[in-house]
């Protein structure tokens, strides 16, 4: 008996596709949560899907400009948190005896690490809060979550902040955010 256990993984492709697995396919999963500075991981393995959904869930690890959302929620019965969002790295399907494994690679907040960049100068007196929003709302598919830590301080001098998000982000919080969920976050580690 497996006690009413329960999932449900949504996929969204760049091309509007919706695809949504249940069971009764198998499904084997392995997250990895962090509060550092290093992107959420999950691996997915789904067996025997057909052959159509096969085909649908294809992903070449190097067209990192394509933003295929993820989401998977677990739980038991109909009470289904959700315990992963993010973006498809890559993902592919084989043949593995009589078994068909699609094996599915993301990280949350991918597609803001890969494709997000910002190139911003900071006039003195500007409070790290907003430079934060700032170059949050700059990066794609990522949204602001709780700003603490040493964010309520302004700037002392002009700065410019430039780069992909994990050098803004350093450079403006000292490395003290995460994301989660596609939402960023900024802490210190006594908060």
């Amino acid at each position: 008996m497996k006690f009413q256990r329960n999932y449900e993984l949504t996929i969204e492709t760049p091309l509007g596709v919706s695809i949504t697995i249940t069971p009764p396919f198998s499904i084997v999963f392995n997250t990895t949560r962090n509060v550092h500075a290093s992107a959420n991981s999950c691996q997915i393995s789904l067996y025997n899907l057909k052959k159509s959904t096969r085909r649908q869930i294809y992903k070449d690890r190097y067209s990192t400009t394509e933003y295929w959302k993820i989401i998977l929620k677990a739980g038991y019965g109909t009470k289904l948190r959700e315990i992963f969002t993010g973006n498809i790295l890559e993902a592919s399907s084989t043949k593995q005896g009589v078994d068909w494994i699609t094996t599915v690679s993301g990280f949350d907040g991918l597609d803001a690490i890969q494709n997000g960049y910002v190139s911003t100068t900071l006039s003195k007196g500007t409070a790290l809060k907003e430079a934060v929003k700032s170059v949050v709302d700059n990066m794609p598919n990522l949204v602001t979550g709780v700003l603490g830590g040493d964010l309520e301080k302004e700037t002392s001098r002009g700065q410019v902040v430039m780069g992909q998000l994990p050098e803004a982000m350093g450079t403006l919080t000292g490395g003290n955010y995460f994301i989660d969920n596609e939402t960023l976050n900024v802490l210190t580690d006594d908060e």
